[in-house]
C-alpha cells in the first residue's frame, strides 16, 4: 500500500520491482500543480483504483516502467492542443491502447464556464488533425474544443469537486 501524507510524495527508486496489481489503473498527471494537490481532485476518480505518477520531471523512466507493466494508463492532463499531443506522441504512441485520455463527462459545461480563448488561439498551430484520431472520444474532444473556440488548463479541477 502506497499512501503518502496529504502534501508529501512517495518517490519510489526502485520503479522496476514496483508492478501494481493489474486492476490498478495509472494516473499520468501532467501538471505538477494538479500532481501535489491530487487530494482535492479525488472526485474525478471515484470508483477508479489508481495510482497517480507525475509527469514531471520528463524523463523516459515512466514510460518504460508502463510499457513493462499490464496496468491500463489514464492520461489527465490540460483538455487543449498541448496537453493532446503530449497524450498522443509520448503516450499513446509507447503504450498503444491501454493508454487513453482523461475526458471529464461535463467536459462541454466546464469549456463553457472555464474556457481559455486566448491560449486557444495560442496553441491552435498545435491542434491535431480530427481526420487522423482513431480514437472517438478524442476525436470528439478536440472537436468541441474548436466548436468552443477555447481549452481548459487542469488546474480548474482543484477544489471544484467541493463546491
Amino acid at each position: 500500500v502506497v499512501q503518502p501524507v496529504t502534501g508529501s510524495f512517495t518517490f519510489i527508486s526502485d520503479y522496476e520491482s514496483f508492478i501494481p496489481e493489474d486492476y490498478i489503473t495509472i494516473v499520468g498527471i501532467e501538471n505538477p500543480e494538479n500532481f501535489a494537490q491530487i487530494h482535492q481532485q479525488q472526485y474525478l476518480f471515484a470508483g477508479l483504483k489508481a495510482v497517480f505518477i507525475c509527469r514531471y520531471p520528463q524523463s523516459n523512466d515512466a514510460i518504460k516502467w508502463l510499457q513493462a507493466i499490464p496496468n491500463d494508463y489514464l492520461h489527465f492532463g490540460d483538455l487543449d492542443f498541448a496537453g493532446i499531443n503530449i497524450f498522443l506522441n509520448e503516450y499513446q504512441k509507447c503504450l498503444g491502447a491501454k493508454a487513453t485520455f482523461f475526458i471529464p463527462p461535463n467536459t462541454a459545461e466546464l469549456l463553457k464556464r472555464y474556457g481559455n480563448r486566448e491560449l486557444y488561439n495560442r496553441q491552435l498551430s498545435l491542434a491535431p488533425n480530427v481526420d487522423e484520431i482513431t480514437n472517438g472520444k478524442l476525436r470528439e474532444l478536440i472537436k468541441l474544443l474548436h466548436e468552443n473556440k477555447c481549452v481548459l488548463e487542469q488546474e480548474i479541477f482543484i477544489g471544484a469537486g467541493d463546491a
